[in-house]
């Protein structure tokens, strides 16, 4: 723990210092926890670069996303707001700080649970696939997930009461994107495969730029790179920069082209996997051939001002500080999660299952 702890100091110095290039709009109260999460964070960053922990990665990229998600906007210059929520500024510190204490729960979660080895893996984690096997597994992916595509704009009440558990197969695309990574880096790939993988992999980005989603650009580009590293254990920083760059202009201007896409995001229109891959080449397109694609600066004023500033993650902890402060609804310290395990189980199976008051 030792180690720890000196990382820790160290990151809580540095992060002193990162304050004073911000000025929050805030109270202190609210925004000193984003700063103390975000010494924690910066400590698993040094253990990286520091002492070599580069199974790490994982862990940092997804405690960094969620302190991203629900403690960085209290850092800026300016409210942050949301189109359909208004979170009266009483509730912002609570949210700030329960988020700041998932952060440390993490942490010690992370470093703690796993360093006693009291978690064991449930799966075999001494498996390698060869080119072959991963080639099947791979097609095996993507028919299933355009099976669950098919359904889903088909036959939708079919899958209706699954959909949030069916939810997950959404990003099946990224694990063949891994998969397709894989089997280019150990060779010996049948080339056929790699053929429809990758075609396949070009439909789900030209789907993905149409939907304006690029948590789903990035899970099909940037993973592949994560994958590079840990299988030749060498960071491929050239191309990283190149990847980077040429999805800038893209990644600024989502709210631009995000404009028309609500009438098939929330039902009022079915659109055709083909409409929205000649979508997607159209704004790729239109992006990248009108000179410099970095002067993008009218389209980005154009768009809805409104979502360049809006702070969807955190607005649903809102929720659950009204539920307990206006609400009057006590917070019940485990006691709903007796029933966590079924959970998953549609309520159209298990009619009897208990209320899910896990928002609470």
């Amino acid at each position: 723990m030792q180690n720890h702890f000196f990382s820790i100091l160290i990151s809580a110095l540095i992060t002193i210092f990162i304050t004073l290039f911000f000025n929050p709009v805030y109270d202190f109260s609210v925004y000193i926890w984003s700063y103390i999460s975000f010494s924690f964070i910066l400590s698993v960053a040094l253990r990286i670069l520091f002492l070599r922990k580069r199974v790490d990665i994982l862990f940092f990229t997804a405690i960094f996303l969620t302190w991203l998600n629900f403690l960085q906007p209290y850092l800026r210059s300016e409210k942050v707001t949301h189109l359909y929520r208004i979170i009266p500024e009483g509730f912002l510190f609570e949210m700030s700080f329960f988020s700041a204490l998932g952060i440390i729960a993490l942490y010690l979660g992370y470093y703690i649970s796993f360093s006693t080895k009291v978690i064991k893996p449930i799966f075999k984690t001494n498996n390698k696939f060869n080119s072959k096997q991963l080639g099947r597994i791979m097609i095996s992916v993507m028919f299933l997930f355009i099976s669950y595509r098919f359904f889903y704009i088909f036959f939708y009440e079919l899958i209706q009461p699954f959909t949030g558990i069916l939810a997950i197969l959404n990003y099946l695309p990224s694990l063949v994107s891994v998969g397709l990574t894989l089997i280019i880096l150990r060779k010996k790939g049948n080339k056929i495969v790699i053929i429809i993988l990758f075609t396949f992999l070009i439909i789900q980005l030209f789907i993905a730029v149409a939907q304006t989603l690029f948590i789903y650009v990035i899970l099909l580009v940037f993973v592949p790179f994560l994958i590079y590293f840990f299988e030749r254990n060498k960071v491929p920083i050239i191309s990283i920069l190149i990847v980077t760059v040429l999805l800038t202009p893209l990644f600024m201007l989502r709210h631009y082209y995000r404009r028309d896409v609500a009438e098939w995001w929330y039902g009022e229109k079915t659109v055709t996997t083909e409409f929205l891959v000649n979508r997607g080449i159209n704004i790729i397109s239109e992006t990248y051939s009108e000179g410099d694609i970095f002067d993008t600066s009218d389209k980005i004023i154009d768009a809805d001002k409104d979502t360049k500033n809006r702070f969807e993650s955190i607005s649903y902890l809102g929720q659950c500080v009204f539920q307990h402060e206006i609400k009057a609804r006590p917070y019940l310290l485990g006691e709903t999660f007796w029933w966590l395990p079924i959970s998953p189980i549609p309520r159209v199976i298990l009619p009897f299952k208990p209320e899910n008051t896990m928002g609470t």
